[in-house]
């Protein structure tokens, strides 16, 4: 089966975040995942319609189209899939704004159209046979944030499940080659905390769940539901709380509240403009 990712006309409308990237590689979600991580779960094969600038940049492996606006909540492939196996052909379409949101096309319904002709498949596509099928969607750029502050607790779950995790400490899971110093407080009352390879944390932190940690030094003080992924670097004296998620190789400091820090951003350095972020999205 063939799966394409596609980029409808408002996904301008996510700007600036899409400026540089595909729709579909925005971290939409807690834990960093994005829809392209959860169409890459379902067999098939993957490609991407995306506006001419950035096909260079796009490395996919092209049935069935999805909307790149698609929030990639947990266990998204699972209703996916589940419609991608139906033997007939099927439409997902926003009620908004009459975008399609998903579709299913059969193979004898895909012979039919013309070969790579994407708007063809497109318009063909939005006259199917409507099946209900709840899907969140990013209509604009803060709609990402409110997905992500949604599914922090269910995202940080699916984690211990699918990935080997061992208690290090009381309450703290870790994988492989963790280094925790002393005096650390931490409170899994309301969520997990995990923390992924090589990830170093500092004396005298703070933790309280649901946490997500990747591969981080970290000296600050850290609060409620915060993601550091591969290479990021935690200034001194940061706070981090409330729902925030660190992309690889990012450089923070001051106060981020329900954040979500794409990757190789940089805000390391101290000053007094520089000390508050709340609920943007960066880089």
């Amino acid at each position: 089966m063939q799966i394409i990712c596609f980029e409808d006309a408002d996904v301008d409308r996510l700007r600036p975040s899409t400026r540089a990237r595909p729709a579909h590689a925005i971290t939409s979600d807690s834990v960093s995942f994005r829809l392209i991580d959860w169409l890459k779960r379902i067999p098939g094969k993957l490609s991407g319609h995306v506006r001419p600038y950035l096909q260079e940049i796009q490395k996919l492996d092209y049935g069935a189209l999805v909307n790149a606006r698609l929030a990639p909540t947990v266990g998204l492939d699972t209703p996916l899939l589940s419609l991608f196996k139906s033997a007939s052909s099927s439409v997902v379409i926003d009620p908004e704004c009459q975008a399609v949101r998903l579709a299913f096309i059969s193979a004898s319904d895909l012979a039919k159209l013309p070969v790579g002709q994407s708007q063809d498949v497109l318009d063909h596509a939005a006259t199917l046979p409507q099946t209900p099928l709840k899907l969140d969607i990013s209509r604009w750029t803060q709609d990402v944030i409110e997905h992500h502050m949604k599914q922090m607790p269910s995202a940080v779950n699916w984690h211990p499940n699918h990935e080997e995790y061992t208690e290090k400490i009381a309450v703290v899971d870790v994988r492989r080659n963790v280094q925790i110093g002393d005096y650390q407080v931490v409170d899994a009352s309301e969520g997990p905390i995990l923390l992924d390879k090589k990830v170093q944390v500092g004396p005298f932190c703070y933790l309280s769940g649901p946490v997500f940690l990747g591969t981080v030094l970290i000296r600050a003080v850290l609060f409620r539901a915060v993601l550091f992924r591969a290479g990021t670097r935690v200034i001194d004296h940061a706070a981090l709380k409330d729902g925030v998620s660190l992309g690889r190789t990012v450089k923070i400091v001051g106060e981020v509240e329900a954040s979500i820090i794409e990757p190789y951003t940089n805000k390391q350095h101290h000053s007094s403009r520089s000390q508050f972020s709340g609920s943007p999205l960066s880089g």
